[in-house]
């Protein structure tokens, strides 16, 4: 979503908007892509160091609000083991279960 982004804006092409669609995150709050701000979307496992080493990058930049941040989880985790992660890693950004495991 965000390579197509910085694609069509190298480009000069117009994106059109998204449809309207809202996702349930682990935190129990609804997340809508209808926003004028920037969204970065990061894939992450609980098993893969180099993910679980953004975080920390990732919560300042949403602590910042310069941009809205999305985490996508490809951990095969329910939504109840998935919330332990989001704890123990300090997660502070809206984090979804990839469909691909969901």
């Amino acid at each position: 979503m965000v390579l197509v982004g910085l694609l069509a804006l190298a480009g000069g092409i117009a994106l059109r908007s998204l449809q309207p669609l809202t996702l349930n995150t682990v935190q129990g709050q609804p997340f809508s892509w209808q926003s004028e701000q920037w969204t970065v979307v990061n894939f992450f496992a609980e098993w893969c160091q180099p993910c679980l080493r953004e975080i920390p990058e990732l919560n300042h930049v949403y602590n910042d609000q310069q941009f809205r941040v999305l985490g996508v989880s490809f951990d095969e985790l329910d939504n109840e083991a998935l919330s332990g992660v989001v704890a123990r890693q300090n997660i502070r950004f809206p984090v979804v279960i990839s469909e691909a495991v969901a």
